[in-house]
């Protein structure tokens, strides 16, 4: 059963046995008591631990009471990453979304994709893991006073940077991540594991320079991870965790490494000692292979051979460790003679591997699937978004219009009566000039109109191969008659070049910036627009428009494509052809953009793929 079924059963199985409204657990007092039982079955039972977590949240956010959702939904998905489905933490975050929106918890932009890319690192998806944790982190530095947000962020980052072997990026960030500490930050395990972890990335830094025979890096790395070890070794801790053993055998490799016995040995006593009473397979499987490590670079094979058994015994099930002993165990056994036992071995290896890995893939796809899910209803979500802001513009345009409109069809009512009572009194000179204020408004009023029959409810997608000369000829014939009465010198330098375009909306947005440039020269005596294009190999043809206008003020030029926005003198245009054309451009998966020339004047440019 899928992560998405299994979700859907409980949600269904608590919709006919309960009211939204009437959960028993609909008190902040029973979520707490039911993560608290699901805690205590993560070893016993995961997945009724993982229902249980998921039971929580459905009561968060079915009922009225949605205080404190994002508290319960950390702990919920650190109970389900911790019993193996990743997925199904995923999954929380997506559940409780409409509880965090009610709620307004302000930190739900940075904790939302922190859990949704540890979620990502768990299944090996380390670059959308990077990704999310990005995200998180430019959310965090826009938030005023958040050290504690911004040392996750770093934390995050390091161990999805190492993960994928970029162990110079992990390192840095690790460092940023013990800088944004305050002083007066008293979480000492906290500074001990960023200092475990750092000392951890610079052994594995130091055995890349050993392979790549850096021998002087390699010794002076393993230096300074000795010495962060040391320091992170001195703070002090109650109780011994797995990340602790790892750091205590990451502080014997180097020793043994550097060809420290003496230290190594040290080393060695203490973790033993820490571990001696502990009964967690993890830190006692970690404690026999660090001990048959150790006897192996002394060549006391048998006793090696022994303590990779007992280690084996204790990590078979334990992510990414269980291979490496059966490893280890076989190339004890094969320098011990013992063929036989290394097969095994061997062959072992390759099944937990095997095991592993189809665990992993099946809740990778189902994770990668919710993504995907996810991801199609954010933009269905952004589509209807925008279909209503464009609803409401169309609502501006209407009361835009109708102001516009009003005044000169006015003036044309009383021009039409006060020249009929001149005809009738034959002053035929008068009447002349009356019919041609007409005239002149009728012209205003059909080039308004004309703006508005570019406004289209959606524009066409289904594009072609056009020609980019052949649509300026377009465009140019749609203006020869204001170019005639308007003189101007177009200077054309454009290739003959292919694109990816609807030809009409093409030449649409043409004729529109052509004649923004007559409109901005209309008071010139010496007009010019320059076509030229970028004739780059790249998968963009960038196709400028550049006029000998006064250009685009500072202050307009981020507010040029907005609707209704315009540096004409009002009365003359709705402000709507930019921003349209823009969205056209947009549609045809290209774009439009504004600058100023240094040498005067405004360019716009075109941007479209080229066809293949």
């Amino acid at each position: 059963m899928t992560a998405r079924h299994e979700t859907e059963s409980l949600t269904q199985r608590l919709a006919q046995t309960t009211e939204p409204n009437d959960l028993p657990m609909s008190l902040t007092a029973g979520r707490l008591e039911l993560l608290t039982q699901a805690e205590q079955l993560l070893k016993s039972d995961p997945a009724e631990a993982v229902l249980l977590a998921e039971q929580m949240l459905v009561s968060s956010h079915s009922g009225s009471d949605t205080a404190g959702v994002l508290p319960l939904l950390v702990r919920a998905t650190d109970i389900a990453r911790s019993a193996g489905r990743p997925d199904r933490a995923f999954m929380f975050c997506l559940e409780a979304l409409p509880a965090l929106n009610r709620n307004s918890d302000p930190m739900a932009p940075v904790q939302l994709p922190l859990i949704q890319g540890a979620c990502l690192f768990d299944v090996g998806e380390f670059d959308g893991a990077i990704e999310q944790f990005s995200l998180a982190l430019e959310r965090a530095e826009e938030m005023p006073d958040a050290p504690q947000q911004l040392v996750s962020c770093h934390e995050h980052l390091a161990r999805a940077f190492a993960m994928g072997g970029q162990l110079s990026e992990a390192l840095e960030h690790i460092q940023l991540a013990a800088s944004c500490l305050p002083k007066e930050h008293t979480d000492v395990s906290l500074q001990r594991r960023l200092l475990q972890q750092q000392a951890l990335w610079l052994s594995r830094l130091a055995e890349r320079h050993k392979q790549e025979e850096r021998n002087a890096d390699a010794m002076q790395t393993w230096l300074l991870a000795s010495s962060i070890a040391a320091h992170a070794h001195l703070l002090p801790h109650e109780t011994v965790s797995a990340q602790d053993v790892l750091a205590m055998c990451t502080a014997t490799d180097i020793h043994m490494a550097m060809g420290h016995k003496d230290q190594a040995r040290a080393s060695l006593s203490q973790l033993v000692l820490r571990t001696r009473h502990s009964q967690l397979p993890e830190i006692r499987g970690l404690r026999w292979l660090q001990l048959a490590k150790f006897r192996q670079s002394q060549g006391r094979l048998a006793s090696a051979i022994s303590s990779a058994r007992r280690a084996a015994l204790f990590l078979d099930n334990v992510q990414d460790q269980g291979a490496v002993v059966q490893l280890l165990l076989a190339r004890l056994l094969e320098d011990a003679g013992d063929y036989q036992g290394a097969y095994e071995a061997l062959g072992q290896a390759n099944a937990i591997e095997a095991r592993q890995q189809r665990q992993a893939i099946a809740i990778r796809a189902e994770l990668l699937s919710l993504d995907l899910d996810a991801e199609r209803e954010a933009r269905q979500a952004a589509k209807k978004l925008q279909y209503a802001a464009r609803l409401s513009s169309i609502g501006n345009m209407v009361a835009s219009v109708n102001h516009e409109l009003n005044q000169p069809m006015a003036s044309i009512k009383l021009l039409a009566e006060s020249s009929i009572d001149i005809l009738q009194a034959g002053l035929f000179q008068e009447a002349e000039t009356n019919i041609q204020a007409i005239h002149k408004l009728s012209e205003r009023l059909i080039t308004l109109t004309s703006q508005l029959a570019a406004f289209p409810a959606q524009v066409p997608t289904e594009m072609s191969a056009v020609d980019v000369g052949h649509a300026v000829d377009e465009a140019l014939s749609v203006l020869a008659a204001r170019l005639h009465q308007t003189p101007c010198e177009v200077v054309r330098q454009l290739p003959s070049v292919l694109v990816m375009a609807v030809e009409d909306q093409l030449v649409r947005v043409l004729v529109n910036l052509l004649n923004n440039a007559l409109d901005a020269m209309q008071d010139q005596s010496d007009r010019r627009i320059e076509l030229s294009c970028n004739a780059g190999e790249g998968p963009l043809f960038q196709l400028y428009v550049a006029d000998q206008g006064p250009g685009l003020p500072n202050s307009a030029l981020e507010n040029v494509f907005q609707p209704f926005f315009s540096t004409k003198a009002p009365g003359l245009g709705l402000g709507l052809g930019l921003s349209l054309s823009r969205d056209a451009m947009r549609a045809m998966q290209g774009d439009l953009t504004a600058t100023n020339r240094p040498k005067g004047g405004a360019v716009f440019c075109l941007a479209l793929r080229v066809a293949r």
